[in-house]
């Protein structure tokens, strides 16, 4: 018994379950936690960078600084960073999925997620909801 409530307990993590009565039939519905944070394919309405992508460049340009040591150097080198933009427009939990060649790409790509101003937020059955927003950040130098 205990194993199977065990079991229940892991598999309903991150749902409410609501029993509804309709005509002597009862219906089960899951609903999303208020803290889940939904894929950018799950969502109705996409979270966008106020101004849209064109803005968002502009906004990554004028803020990024590439890291002195490669200043009088050629290349290029690509951070992916992932992050949740929130119910209110905050970009929260910023994380690198793939690294750069020198973790001072990483560092900066960071630095520039956290002085990004508010978004537009996600929504889901027309109410704002958190998402997960992935972003490539592209150095040339």
């Amino acid at each position: 018994m205990k194993k199977h409530l065990i079991l229940f307990i892991f598999a309903t993590i991150g749902l409410n379950i609501h029993f509804c009565s309709a005509e002597n039939d009862t219906i089960l519905t899951m609903e999303k936690d208020s803290n889940y944070v939904y894929q950018i394919t799950e969502v109705d309405k996409k979270p966008e960078f106020i101004g849209g992508n064109d803005a968002l460049l502009k906004f990554i340009a004028k803020t990024l600084k590439l890291p002195p040591i490669y200043q009088e150097s050629a290349g290029q080198s690509n951070v992916i960073c992932q992050f949740i933009i929130e119910k209110d427009g905050s970009i929260s939990n910023i994380t690198i999925v793939k690294k750069s060649f020198d973790s001072l790409f990483d560092k900066e790509a960071i630095r520039i997620l956290e002085l990004m101003p508010n978004w537009t937020s996600a929504e889901k059955n027309g109410s704002k909801v958190r998402c997960y927003y992935t972003i490539p950040i592209r150095f040339k130098f």
